[in-house]
Formats: C-alpha cells, structure tokens, sequence
C-alpha cells in the first residue's frame, strides 16, 4: 500500500465516522486514528529508507565518473584512492541531506494533515462538551 491508499483510508475512515448532527463534527475511534498514524509513520520511514536506496544505486556520482578515466600514471595509488574516498564521502552527504529533505517534506506534509485533522477532532469534542 503506497502512502496515498493510506491517505484515502483515513479519509475514508473520517467520513464513515458518526457526525455529530448539525455540525461538520464527526466521532472518530481514537484508537484507529492512532492505529492510521502509526502506519503513516512506518511507511514516512519506509520511504525514506527505499529513497536512500534507490538515490544511491540510480544517482550518478562522481567516483563512478573518476573511475572510468585512466589515471595519470604520475601520482600513485594512494593519492587516487585518497580521491575516491573524499568524493565518496561528498557522495555519501549528498544522499543523506535530499534524504533528510525528503524525509522534512513527507513529514511536514503529514503533519499538515494530521493537524487539521486533530482540529476536527478538537472542535468536535468542544462541541460535545458545550
């Protein structure tokens, strides 16, 4: 299930829920509310692991580029293996911070969500408590 089935379930599941009459309120199950979030959650890290993975192997870096050009022949091995490490490690940074990003952008997104949805909730037991 991809993040946007999950997402239609949940709004499926808010919709089904009982309104309260004459408001735009709903009663929703607390416990499958958290249930939805905690699946929002292993799929947010989910994700971000499978886009490490598939940003690494399909990204094109620049060790891969240095090692298709022969050598100069005059520096020795040590200093293009000192090379391939420091551009490795750019590589490896590279990755993890549009991971991060990726991570920040999915997370902000959901906890857009998840807040307009607890303000539902909130208004929805103010009304009740009235």
């Amino acid at each position: 299930m991809n993040a946007d089935d999950l997402l239609y379930e949940l709004e499926d599941f808010i919709t089904a829920s009982q309104h309260i009459p004459m408001t735009k309120l709903v009663v929703v199950d607390e416990s499958k509310l958290f249930e939805y979030i905690d699946r929002i959650r292993e799929m947010v890290v989910m994700g971000s692991a499978e886009h490490l993975q598939v940003a690494s192997v399909f990204q094109p870096t620049a060790a891969a580029h240095s090692m298709s050009t022969p050598s100069d022949g005059g520096t020795g091995q040590s200093t293009e293996h000192e090379h391939l490490l420091r551009v490795a490690r750019q590589d490896a940074d590279d990755i993890r911070a549009q991971a991060d990003a990726y991570a920040r952008a999915v997370l902000s997104d959901v906890q857009a969500r998840l807040e307009r949805l607890l303000g539902s909730v909130n208004s929805g037991l103010d009304e009740l408590n009235r």
